[in-house]
């Protein structure tokens, strides 16, 4: 039978170890997500493994592209993560799919449908230039169904 439990030397050893990789990790951390419920950031590792586990349970993966990220006063979606994502995932291999916005009918700030129009166009434009994202699916915008989801 197996034991679950270890010897305490052992794991500190082990989280010391694990504490020093992580710091030379950090500076490969990439932040993906927004300010609606604070700041989310993935490093790469935990992306490969959620990349892997959906792959391996046989489901076609979709990530969430932080549409609320703006530029120039807030009238451009600012694509920089989207590209350090794509930079990263396409030198892997990784095929998938995209979705740009999560719920806006029910976070601040309201986009006009004319910057959603535009926003999904620069998307477009962006997976295009990866060849392995020309035929990805882009998704969205989903709603919760709370309200009128554009400003105007």
């Amino acid at each position: 039978m197996t034991s679950f439990t270890e010897n305490e030397d052992e794991v500190e050893k082990r989280s010391v170890k694990n504490t020093k990789r992580l710091k030379k990790e950090q500076k490969r951390l990439k932040k993906f997500g927004g300010k609606w419920s604070g700041n989310f950031t993935m490093t790469a590792q935990q992306f490969d493994q959620l990349y892997t586990f959906s792959k391996n349970i046989g489901w076609r993966f979709i990530f969430d592209l932080n549409e609320l990220k703006r530029k120039d006063n807030g009238t451009t979606w600012d694509s920089t993560n989207a590209k350090e994502l794509l930079d990263y995932t396409s030198s892997k291999g990784y095929d998938f799919d995209f979705e740009l916005g999560n719920e806006q009918d029910i976070i601040q700030p309201r986009l006009t449908s004319q910057q959603n129009v535009q926003d999904y166009k620069d998307l477009r434009a962006l997976l295009d230039s990866y060849p392995i994202y020309k035929n990805s699916l882009v998704m969205g915008p989903s709603t919760a169904g709370a309200s009128s989801m554009f400003s105007e």
